[in-house]
């Protein structure tokens, strides 16, 4: 059987791993699974191992990744780059032409897999083979679908999860669902019980501690609207989602807010630590932000991100929108804080 597994990588992986499982035992040293990537091999070693016969077992998997997308069309502008090695591009790409006519040919014995990252349906080595493979395309799941899998797998995992838990954890990690996974087998392992809480999520996850961010906060604090956006596309332009930038902005005026009324209590410095469970450089640059804005404007500050937020989740405004009207709201109450001071001087 031959199929071709496109789409989400994680998702492919997740299945590629099942199909591992069925073979050998799921012995990860297995003679009889090869993996391949298509720019560092060629026709002739697929071909071998396709046509091997598995040894002591009833099935050989091949994979061979990235094959399928050299096949992509490319653009005007990107044909032309490097002209001088177009010739040899060209020609590793040919060499494949030949696999078509021999993909009805393998043992039923051979299972092989074609992974690759999403494909156009006009990709022309697809085309070609279409005939003699399945195809099966994993799309990336987003919204509701998101959180369909997060249960899935928390249920793979014999531990349920609540639904703020849930709703939390999609804003720290974004669709990333390699990270969303990672963080799952973490809290599967360190949750007391077999429900992991939102508790847990707010314990166990670490939010991003990013330059981008403290920069925002910075120039925010300073009544600089435009470095302060600045700061915030390029943490978007990263793959950041603004549901999550604006969580991650309202988590860190909320520890300002807890730094300062500690501070104001009459807590030395060098005991902060023993109170706030963040990294030492984040809690130093937080320590000496918090110095520059007033409490009251922090409340309001971390009102303003409360609303950004649930506009984020019952709206359908523009998301660099909701980020510059936000910035822009933040920036009034600094420098309505800075004239204040300046007017306090004279």
């Amino acid at each position: 059987m031959n199929l071709v597994y496109h789409g989400e990588p994680f998702l492919i992986e997740q299945k590629i791993n099942e199909l591992k499982s069925e073979i050998d035992n799921g012995d990860p040293n297995s003679t009889n699974i090869n993996i391949f990537d298509s720019s560092e091999v060629n026709l002739d070693t697929i071909l071998n191992s396709c046509y091997s016969i598995p040894f002591l077992s009833s099935r050989r998997l091949v994979i061979i990744k990235g094959l399928l997308s050299m096949f992509e069309s490319k653009g005007f502008s990107q044909s032309r780059l490097n002209k001088t090695k177009q010739p040899t591009k060209t020609k590793k790409i040919s060499e494949w032409d030949s696999i078509v006519d021999e993909l009805p040919q393998f043992p039923k014995t051979t299972l092989l897999i074609f992974f690759d990252s999403h494909l156009s349906e006009n990709n022309k080595m697809l085309t070609k083979i279409k005939p003699h493979v399945k195809t099966n395309y994993f799309p990336q799941p987003y919204g509701h679908t998101l959180i369909k899998w997060v249960k899935e797998q928390t249920i793979a995992r014999n531990v349920s999860m609540e639904e703020k838990a849930i709703d939390e954890l999609i804003k720290y990690t974004g669709n990333d669902l390699r990270k969303i996974d990672s963080e799952l087998e973490k809290l599967s392992l360190y949750s007391p019980a077999d429900t992991i809480t939102l508790k847990d999520i707010e314990e166990l996850v670490v939010p991003i501690s990013n330059p981008n961010l403290f920069s925002a906060i910075d120039a925010i604090l300073a009544g600089n609207k435009k470095h302060a956006l600045t700061s915030l596309i390029n943490l978007m332009n990263q793959g950041t989602p603004a549901q999550l930038i604006i969580s991650l902005l309202g988590k860190q005026i909320k520890t300002l807010l807890l730094i300062k009324s500690l501070i104001n209590s009459g807590l030395p410095s060098r005991e902060l630590a023993k109170h706030i469970s963040i990294g030492n450089y984040a809690l130093q640059k937080l320590t000496k932000i918090q110095d520059k804005i007033s409490f009251d404007s922090l409340i309001n500050m971390h009102e303003t991100l409360i609303k950004a937020d649930h506009k984020t989740k019952t709206t359908n405004i523009q998301t660099d929108l909701l980020i510059e009207l936000t910035v822009i709201e933040l920036t009034i109450y600094s420098n309505s804080m800075l004239k204040q001071k300046q007017a306090s001087n004279r």
